[in-house]
């Protein structure tokens, strides 16, 4: 069984002049949960405290926050249901791509001196980036086939198909910008997005189950 690390890490390390200063914030694996104050570095490991740095502040918890929280986005609005379930998902989805890049900058630029050991971690981001950025490709060209493959479905649908879903109410009370949403009866079978027309969307209650 896995421990859980709890602990005090010094993050966020920044040049400040001629010292590097860094938060010092307890940490529940790896992640920092409680900023302890600013401490200028006398060592790897250890330092003196001095007045606090909000930039490193900032580095401390965007770094690894922004990483997981882009990859939550990314997992739910990428690859765990349809764009066309809520009008937040690809808004969220998208914003993921501009997060995971933020994050690669700032491990990248902030607060890193230049060296030849920098050279060396840029590849090891870049690469990584990449992996991620395929990830990311993978998943939008998914969802906007899907969305595609929604349009193109309602487009070919007959009216009474359309009819009979909205019918059933099987997602026919939502809409996807402008689309209704609306589950196409046999032997189609699958959501379809429909633009209908004005008061088209209460057909279904007058017409009955």
């Amino acid at each position: 069984m896995a421990k859980i690390r709890v602990g005090l890490d010094f993050l966020g390390h920044l040049d400040r002049g001629q010292d590097m200063v860094a938060t010092r914030s307890a940490t529940v694996m790896f992640l920092p949960v409680l900023p302890l104050g600013t401490y200028r570095m006398v060592a790897d490991e250890s330092g003196v405290p001095t007045s606090f740095n909000l930039k490193s502040l900032f580095a401390a918890f965007f770094k690894p926050w922004g990483f997981l929280v882009a990859a939550v986005l990314a997992g739910f609005n990428l690859f765990s249901s349809p764009w066309y379930y809520s009008q937040w998902h690809p808004v969220l989805g998208l914003g993921s791509w501009l997060l995971f890049a933020a994050v690669f900058a700032s491990w990248v630029w902030l607060g890193h001196r230049p060296g030849p050991h920098q050279a060396k971690r840029r590849t090891v981001i870049a690469v990584f980036a990449g992996v991620v950025a395929l990830a990311l490709a993978v998943g939008t060209f998914i969802q906007v086939r899907d969305v595609a493959n929604a349009i193109a479905r309602g487009h070919a649908a007959s009216p009474a198909d359309v009819l009979e879903g909205m019918q059933s109410g099987l997602r026919s009370d939502r809409t996807w910008f402008g689309f209704s949403v609306v589950y196409l009866p046999a032997p189609t079978y699958g959501t379809a997005l429909v633009r209908l027309p004005p008061g088209a969307r209460d057909l279904r209650l007058s017409q009955g189950p």
